[in-house]
């Protein structure tokens, strides 16, 4: 490649990084501990495997995003440094490859489309939050792919002919396509987000081409097949595992319509920076019955006509921007229920993608500025967006940070008061007593908030009565859970942690009925399983003590305490062989286990 290229190239990374610099060197944030630093998965090969064949065994069903994080836990393990550099990287490498996909079909200001990707503001979360790996991983995938089928269908580089035109697509299936395919693969894989490539494929030779094969339509009918065998998966594994069930997901057809105009429009403002950035944005009401809010998809079917009528005026690139970016909205735009629909029908993440088509169409108009003022708007551009991700990086380092800025910003976001709450308990249980006081009232006073925000929902109930069980009043604790078992009958976490405050009391009669209970409600509740096993073990029940922790294991072979607590069991039997292949395991899981290691060093002697 020519030294151009690796300048430039060079240049996106140093954007990048200087963007995201204020966010390397924080910590995990919110759900990262069950995608990385809790994550049992990551640290064996049978973890591994089971990313790839058990659903349930991540918190979504992403195989390459997981092993992803799988290969790094081998290098740098519970180190959040390691993991934020990658993202910052993966991103550059997109900001890139956007750049050369854009100057292969000769789009004006192809370059400074792929630096703007590289520094706009409303990309901060999908790079500085480890979490959202699944969106900077998938679309790097997206464009590789997006790259091997344009030479596919004959797109030449933009070196080869001063106006780059699409051939007749190729004569038969080559390397290409299959790359292309294989690609694509990985990229669903990754974010099922991504099942949006063969429609935006069809979209982008349209454009170039006024026309498509149907050779190319057939060809690209199993990247279709694939991307929504994937998205109904993503959608069955959101409704059955992630939760994205219940009564704030309980939204009627013209709500849904209604939601979705909204929220285009919303992410369009968001890329013209004209809205403030925030982690959790106001939940919009629905079902009001009020008619002005049909004026949003209204205003965007409108807004498509026009563009269609203006084709041959305004040329076919608009029309297809605007239509690749609405699409590759579609997934987030509350058709298909997704978790954080229950705190917001938007969020900046869920746009990472599709605003590539808008940053294209921004970057085309300043292209065709007059030369006088177009370096004058580009830097102005640039400074403004390195300046505000920056500031919005920062606010990632740390969840205090994080859930401080969002409630002063929102502060209706209950998510961010509860999980404030939740930081002031488990600071609270490792805090000297005189501490203790203080921290459980701050954790109280938000889980009160969250309670009066959210009347119809059990967690707040559940997380009162852990801050009762904290502060030393038992009574109090399990009235709470009684009253949030009451509340969402169908929920087993009310009972397992009533189950475990009564052992602890020792009232171990009533903490097995309530674990039975739990177990009845939620099956695969392995802490329950594992918890009922040690009661039974104590209990000498012992046949029954290690067919819960099998049952455990079966359900998740990486628990470490079902591994411990059944080698525990087994050696009391006498079966010593076996006792020592799970404490082995375990340390695997676990090398700071160090009970375990005590009793192999005692058994090997």
């Amino acid at each position: 490649m020519p030294r151009t290229f690796w300048l430039i190239a060079l240049g996106f990374v140093v954007l990048s990084v200087a963007a995201y610099s204020a966010s390397i060197g924080g910590g995990f944030l919110w759900d990262d501990d069950n995608y990385v630093s809790t994550n049992t998965t990551l640290r064996t090969p049978q973890g591994l495997f089971r990313i790839w064949i058990e659903p349930q065994a991540s918190p979504q069903y992403y195989p390459v995003t997981m092993t992803s994080f799988w290969i790094e836990w081998q290098l740098w393990g519970d180190s959040p440094t390691g993991y934020r550099v990658v993202n910052v990287l993966l991103h550059a490498v997109n900001a890139i490859l956007i750049g050369l996909i854009l100057l292969r079909l000769g789009v004006p200001g192809a370059l400074l489309a792929g630096a703007l990707f590289a520094v706009h503001p409303v990309h901060v979360e999908s790079v500085a939050w480890i979490t959202e790996r699944k969106n900077v991983l998938s679309l790097c995938f997206f464009l590789l792919s997006l790259m091997a089928l344009l030479k596919w269908c004959g797109v030449r580089p933009i070196a080869t002919r001063a106006t780059p035109v699409v051939q007749t697509p190729a004569p038969s299936i080559n390397k290409w396509y299959f790359a292309g395919l294989a690609l694509f693969v990985c990229a669903v894989l990754s974010k099922s987000v991504t099942a949006s490539l063969p429609a935006a494929m069809l979209l982008i030779l349209w454009w170039k081409h006024g026309r498509v094969s149907w050779r190319v339509i057939l060809a690209l009918l199993p990247l279709f097949l694939i991307g929504i065998a994937l998205g109904l998966t993503t959608a069955y594994v959101e409704r059955t595992h992630v939760g994205a069930t219940g009564r704030d997901f309980d939204l009627s057809t013209l709500d849904r319509i209604a939601v979705a105009g909204r929220a285009v429009w919303f992410y369009f403002s968001s890329l013209l920076l004209s809205t403030e950035r925030m982690f959790i944005y106001p939940r919009w009401q629905v079902g009001t019955g009020e008619r002005w809010r049909f004026v949003y998809p209204l205003a965007a079917m409108v807004l498509v006509l026009g563009l269609w009528l203006s084709r041959r005026r305004l040329g076919r690139g608009p029309l297809v921007g605007a239509l690749l970016f609405g699409g590759m909205l579609v997934p987030a735009l509350g058709f298909v229920n997704v978790y954080p629909m229950k705190f917001s029908f938007v969020a900046d993440h869920f746009q990472y993608h599709a605003s590539i088509g808008m940053i294209a169409l921004i970057a085309s108009a300043i292209a065709l500025l007059e030369k006088r003022w177009r370096a004058l708007v580009i830097a102005g551009m640039l400074a403004l967006c390195l300046w505000r991700t920056a500031a919005g990086a920062a606010i990632f380092r740390n969840d205090l940070r994080l859930w401080r800025d969002t409630l002063d910003k929102n502060p209706d976001a209950w998510l961010a008061s509860a999980n404030l709450g939740t930081h002031a308990l488990r600071k609270a249980a490792a805090a000297p007593s005189y501490e203790k006081p203080a921290l459980l009232d701050e954790a109280e006073s938000a889980f009160r908030t969250v309670a009066a925000q959210r009347p119809h929902d059990a967690d707040p109930l559940i997380s009162l009565a852990l801050v009762a069980e904290q502060s030393g009043d038992l009574t109090q604790a399990i009235r709470l859970l009684d009253q949030a078992a009451a509340l969402q009958p169908e929920l087993g976490e009310p009972y397992f942690h009533k189950a475990k405050m009564l052992a602890g009391a020792g009232n171990m009669d009533e903490a097995i009925s309530a674990y039975q209970k739990c177990l009845t409600l939620t099956p695969r509740h392995v802490p329950a399983r594992v918890n009922l096993g040690a009661i039974f073990a104590d209990q000498g029940r012992t046949d029954e003590a290690v067919d819960l922790y099998r049952s455990a294991l079966e359900i998740d072979p990486d628990s470490v305490f079902a591994r411990f607590n059944l080698a525990n069991t087994l050696l009391k039997l006498g079966q010593v062989e076996e006792a020592i292949i799970h404490y082995e395991w375990a340390l695997k899981i676990e090398p700071k286990l160090t009970p375990a290691r005590q009793v192999l060093q005692r058994l090997r002697r």
